[in-house]
C-alpha cells in the first residue's frame, strides 16, 4: 500500500463524524447535566455541577427543575459544559465479556481437580473452560443486559475539541475551542 493511500485510510477512519440534528440549546423537558461556575454570592464556590430537568430558557439563563424545586437561574453565559440524555444504554457486552472470564476460570479451577475418563482418563479442565466460559456467557449477558445507566450527548458549542483532517497531501492535527 502506497503511504499516501495508507494515510488516506488513517484520516477517513480517525476523523469524527458530526451527528444530525445537534442543537446548542436545551429544550423544554430535556434532561440535563450543567457544569457552571458559581457566582462569588453563593455558598458554594468554583464550578458546581447540576443535573435536572429544563424547566424554562432564557436569553440568558436556564433553569432547571432539581427534584421537584424550581431551582435558581444559572446564566448561560457560566455554563462550561451542558450534556442532554439521549437515552439508555444495557451493559450487555461488558457482562458477556466479564461472565465468560469469571466462567472460565472457575470452570478450568473446578475442571483442575477432576477427571474426564471414555477412552483414557485425563484432566477435565478443558471441558471446565468451554463449559465453565459458556455458562458464564450467558450469566453475565443477562445481568450486564438488565444494568441500565444514561446515555449522556455533549451539546455543542461548549469546551474543546481535537479534530484530524486529511489536509492536501497530509493529515493536519486542529485544536478547536468554543465558548
Amino acid at each position: 500500500m502506497s503511504r499516501h493511500l495508507l494515510w488516506f485510510v488513517l484520516a477517513a477512519t480517525v476523523t469524527p463524524t458530526a451527528a444530525v440534528a445537534q442543537t446548542t440549546r436545551p429544550l423544554v423537558g430535556d434532561y440535563v447535566r450543567v457544569v457552571y461556575r458559581c457566582e462569588e454570592g453563593t455558598w458554594r464556590r468554583g464550578q458546581c455541577r447540576e443535573e435536572g430537568t429544563v424547566r424554562a430558557t432564557d436569553a440568558d439563563s436556564l433553569r432547571l427543575d432539581l427534584a421537584g424545586d424550581a431551582g435558581w437561574p444559572i446564566p448561560t453565559a457560566s455554563v462550561d459544559q451542558m450534556w442532554v440524555r439521549d437515552g439508555t444504554r444495557s451493559h450487555f457486552w461488558a457482562g458477556v465479556g466479564w461472565g465468560v472470564l469469571s466462567g472460565a476460570l472457575l470452570g478450568t479451577a473446578i475442571g483442575a481437580t477432576q477427571e474426564f475418563c471414555i477412552f483414557t482418563c485425563s484432566s477435565a479442565a478443558p471441558i471446565g473452560f468451554m463449559l465453565g466460559g459458556t455458562a458464564g456467557m450467558l450469566i453475565g449477558g443477562v445481568v450486564g443486559a438488565a444494568i441500565l445507566t444514561d446515555r449522556w450527548r455533549p451539546l455543542e458549542g461548549n469546551g474543546a475539541a481535537v479534530r484530524l483532517r486529511a489536509v492536501g497531501s497530509g493529515v493536519g492535527v486542529g485544536l478547536e475551542v468554543a465558548f
